[in-house]
């Protein structure tokens, strides 16, 4: 489990702890398995709470149910050991923002995520950029054989040799030729694929994080060309 991780399971039980606390008396933060701070260690969850104290300046740390930080239960109770907090006034905004900036953090991963471009190799030998067509093969030609070996293994390194056993004979074109036959140009070659004199890999599909890290603007289709430029 990450430090994030930690972090966040402590925080979120001290404002479950909180809303449970009467106005004017110490928080119990009760070690449980319902706010999941069993799955942590003494010393992890102290450490945090620490932070929390002294960095953050949110809570005031007083004791646990036996007046010391990190040893555990009180041996002459029979309640959960906990720790006796003042949660401050402070406290409040700062949660607020806290989940504001996980939300934010959030949605930066899912936008990485997002899927920019794919391509969809029809029944009907139709090959959909983001559902414009760009290229139409011949029925059982080299670019329809190749181009259906690299749909159904993308992001994979293939090399000539295993996609000629694949097709059931030799290529009588360059593999930058049936790229190029197949309407990837330019950026969109580049996008999608890596290609050299005896491998090929064909990736799909293209998320954000994948454009980030080639280094390349969103493009878009341009209409009837099978071209990518970037947008205005």
């Amino acid at each position: 489990m990450t430090y994030e991780e930690k972090f966040d399971i402590v925080v979120k039980a001290i404002k479950e702890a909180q809303k449970m606390t009467s106005s004017g008396y110490d928080t119990k933060l009760k070690i449980t398995h319902e706010n999941r701070l069993q799955e942590l260690d003494l010393d992890d969850i102290s450490s945090i709470l620490f932070q929390l104290d002294k960095e953050h300046k949110v809570i005031k740390m007083i004791s646990t149910a036996n007046a010391k930080f990190l040893t555990g239960l009180d041996p002459w109770s029979e309640e959960q050991d906990y720790y006796a907090l003042d949660i401050l006034e402070a406290f409040q905004e700062w949660y607020g923002n806290y989940l504001l900036d996980q939300q934010a953090t959030a949605k930066k991963s899912q936008n990485k995520n997002e899927v920019m471009y794919q391509i969809i190799y029809t029944k009907q030998r139709q090959v959909l950029m983001n559902n414009a067509q760009i290229s139409k093969p011949d029925f059982n030609s080299e670019n329809d054989l190749v181009f259906s070996f690299l749909y159904k293994n993308p992001n994979k390194r293939l090399t000539i040799e295993e996609i000629e056993k694949a097709i059931g004979g030799k290529l009588t074109k360059s593999l930058h030729k049936i790229v190029e036959n197949l309407g990837f140009e330019g950026d969109t070659k580049k996008v999608f694929f890596s290609v050299s004199k005896t491998a090929i890999e064909f990736r799909n599909p293209i998320k954000n994080k994948n454009l980030e890290e080639m280094k390349k603007p969103l493009i878009k289709l341009v209409k009837g060309g099978g071209k990518l430029v970037i947008p205005h």
